[in-house]
């Protein structure tokens, strides 16, 4: 079931973001995601609506998206649920709720590229991340999929 973030999930949710993180960029040093985690909890998180992925069988988080308008500003499923269309329910839900929908994602993180190319988004622009100096990917998703 996908709920907004109650408090007590927030937690699970910076967990899953830094295990997820750290797995899928493998080229940006854990200390830069590790560095980032207070700012998560008191910035990023509070100025985005969160929605959560919980396994009803499990009464688990194990996945979340983070909307800023139609901008999805995070998808993060936990490494061990990766591949079990979590993330896709995630976006698929988030893709109902705007008619567009836009992302930044790094284009050394080949896994999610596939994944959003595949869902339908279009890669829009190239631009570099001034924190990290790696070449990010700008995607829009014009059409309601879902």
């Amino acid at each position: 079931m996908i709920r907004p973030l109650e408090p007590e999930d927030t937690d699970t949710v910076l967990e899953i973001w830094l295990r997820s993180s750290v797995a899928a960029h493998d080229f940006v040093p854990r200390s830069y995601w590790e560095g980032k985690l207070d700012e998560m909890r008191t910035r990023y998180l509070p100025d985005s609506r969160t929605f959560v992925y919980q396994d009803e069988s499990a009464e688990s988080v194990c996945g979340f998206v983070s909307l800023v308008e139609n901008y999805v500003a995070a998808l993060f499923v936990h490494p061990d649920r990766q591949g079990q269309g979590i993330g896709r329910r995630l976006l698929q839900w988030a893709a109902a709720q705007y008619p567009t929908l836009e992302l930044s994602v790094y284009a050394e993180n080949k896994r999610a590229v596939r994944f959003y190319l595949r869902e339908g988004f279009e890669i829009r622009q190239e631009q570099t991340d001034a924190n990290t100096g790696r070449k990010e990917l700008h995607l829009l998703l014009r059409n309601k999929r879902y």
